[in-house]
């Protein structure tokens, strides 16, 4: 909100109309809407204004300072102007779970990072770590970026950029790494405490998050699920519950496979997490044989699937259950759902999504068409070609191009006598894959669960998988510019917390029956600023007023008096 002069011309004369202003967002586009016209303000003498600001504080009794008598028009100043709004409910989320005593507590003891002694620094690491935090949630940028916001464009509740150095915005990232396994265990206990939250299903999985760099030790070359095999990468494993909410991650090093981060995450659940029984959720990249032994040695139940590519016993209890138009609908969803079997105390489940299947068999026609049209430009005589190849590298690229299709085993590639391409499709490997399409073949050792929660709780998994997607396309968790493992793991570290705060602002909106996401409700708030007006020897600041929706978006997490004067 803010006050606007408007010149209005009639024939040969000139007015002046003074307007306080606001701006609103109507149909996707930032419009003034006009909150009080004043009028015609031409003739107006010197202090006319300041007299008007405070027969309206007096009519409201708001009680708040104006402008003093005697300071003309051109007196008042209009200085900087904050972003205040999206702040608002995440740092009272992190004030509600005590983050800054868990800090406190969490580097307290650690002498060459924060000595206790020298409060002033430790001061100065709970601002970083507020400022990082609700900017990657907010407005992600580089911290040299977000510093410079910090600084001069957004106000953070609790916070004082102008005392806050880059370098410590550096340092931070590395106290944060040191005190990662304290402050998720402090976490846990607390959404235990407001949430009653109990991990009887957890759900876990690995990505991979690409570098802008060479130097961090813990970088390597692997496989890359983002298709950036050229850039150095980490792998990140994320433990969430039933409800989305991160419990834990760890990290690892970037060339490490999937199946081989299980009993590391299993020894945190029960060493940091005293989960002494849940259900553990991944799907087939994690369920080696090693992996699922120790979940049973552990005393944990597991729910995963199998790979119907390499898996001999899905093909045969697949080929022994009765026919998929058999098997009955699981209630309240679109599956097909039949026990296949149980063998050696695990339990087998087939499903089977119809509509699943007719998108499976639409991809993998479309994909085959890009496949024969490249075969046979590949078998084009080579001045037919824009680029001519040995008949190695010809055979090389016809590989490359169906591997990246997911179709290398539906074909046959071979070279003639002559060196020239030959390929045909496999109609019996064809008619077997087409025979998966839609199916899934879930095993379990769980004894407490039914069929139906065995399914639902598979289901499930794509919390974690949404958690990735949201942390590295809205949190920008990549890519990563650090070069220190310290720093690295900092910069995942507040990424998650992140995405904690974002998540458990979604919650208070669900309960308080606002159909908006968190996402959505920050960019509704991001009018919300803070001005400041100088007039004479005093200095104000004033927050802009709140729109019905904006009140409504605060009060989903407990805030219903804002001060005015900031």
């Amino acid at each position: 909100m803010f006050v606007r002069k408007v010149p209005v011309r009639h024939g040969a004369t000139s007015y002046s109309y003074l307007r306080v202003v606001e701006n609103v967002r109507q149909g996707g586009k930032v419009r003034q809407q006009t909150v009080l016209n004043l009028g015609n303000v031409s003739h107006w003498e010197e202090g006319r204004l300041a007299a008007a600001v405070r027969a309206l504080s007096a009519f409201v009794g708001a009680g708040e300072p104006a402008p003093p008598a005697g300071v003309p028009l051109a007196g008042v100043s209009y200085g900087e102007v904050r972003v205040l709004g999206p702040y608002l409910p995440l740092a009272h989320l992190w004030e509600e779970l005590g983050l800054d005593a868990m800090l406190r507590a969490a580097v307290g003891g650690r002498q060459e990072l924060a000595p206790p002694v020298e409060s002033l620094r430790v001061e100065r690491l709970l601002g970083c770590a507020r400022a990082m935090v609700l900017s990657q949630a907010v407005a992600p940028r580089s911290k040299q970026a977000s510093w410079q916001r910090v600084r001069e464009q957004v106000e953070i509740p609790g916070v004082d950029g102008a005392a806050l150095p880059l370098h410590a915005y550096y340092r931070t990232l590395t106290a944060l790494a040191g005190c990662k396994g304290s402050l998720e265990q402090a976490l846990h206990q607390r959404l235990a405490h407001l949430f009653n939250r109990e991990l009887s299903l957890v759900f876990y999985d690995v990505t991979s998050v690409y570098f802008e760099g060479t130097k961090c030790p813990r970088a390597r070359r692997g496989y890359s699920r983002e298709h950036r095999p050229d850039l150095l990468q980490v792998e990140v494993g994320l433990l969430v519950d039933g409800d989305g909410l991160p419990i834990g991650h760890e990290l690892f090093d970037g060339n490490v496979k999937d199946m081989t981060t299980v009993l590391t995450v299993l020894a945190g659940l029960r060493e940091r997490f005293q989960v002494q029984r849940c259900v553990f959720v991944g799907d087939d990249g994690l369920a080696s044989e090693a992996n699922l032994q120790a979940l049973c040695a552990a005393g944990y139940e597991y729910i995963t699937s199998l790979s119907m590519g390499h898996s001999q016993i899905g093909t045969r209890l697949l080929g022994q259950a009765p026919a998929r138009r058999e098997w009955p609908p699981l209630e309240g969803t679109a599956l097909l759902m039949a026990r296949l079997g149980e063998e050696g105390g695990v339990r087998y489940l087939g499903t089977y999504h119809p509509a699943r299947a007719a998108a499976n068999r639409v991809r993998r026609q479309r994909r085959l068409l890009q496949c024969v049209e490249a075969l046979r430009a590949l078998q084009a005589p080579p001045k037919l070609r824009a680029r001519r190849r040995t008949p190695a590298a010809t055979l090389a690229v016809a590989e490359r191009f169906l591997r990246d299709k997911y179709v290398r085993g539906l074909f046959t590639l071979a070279l003639d006598a002559e060196g020239r391409l030959q390929w045909a499709l496999q109609r019996e490997a064809l008619q077997r894959e087409r025979r998966l399409d839609g199916v899934l073949v879930l095993k379990t050792n769980s004894t407490t669960l039914t069929d139906a929660e065995v399914v639902g709780g598979y289901r499930t998994l794509w919390r974690v998988e949404d958690a990735f997607r949201h942390l590295k396309d809205e949190i920008h968790l990549r890519p990563i510019r650090h070069w220190t493992d310290p720093r690295v793991a900092g910069h995942v570290l507040v990424c998650v917390l992140a995405y904690l705060l974002e998540r458990l602002y979604e919650q208070a909106l669900a309960r308080a029956g606002l159909p908006v996401s968190a996402r959505d409700a920050l960019e509704r708030l991001a009018p919300v600023t803070v001005a400041t007006l100088e007039a004479g020897d005093q200095r104000l600041r004033r927050r802009a007023r709140l729109t019905p929706e904006q009140q409504q978006l605060l009060a989903a997490v407990g805030l219903h008096q804002l001060p005015e004067i900031w």
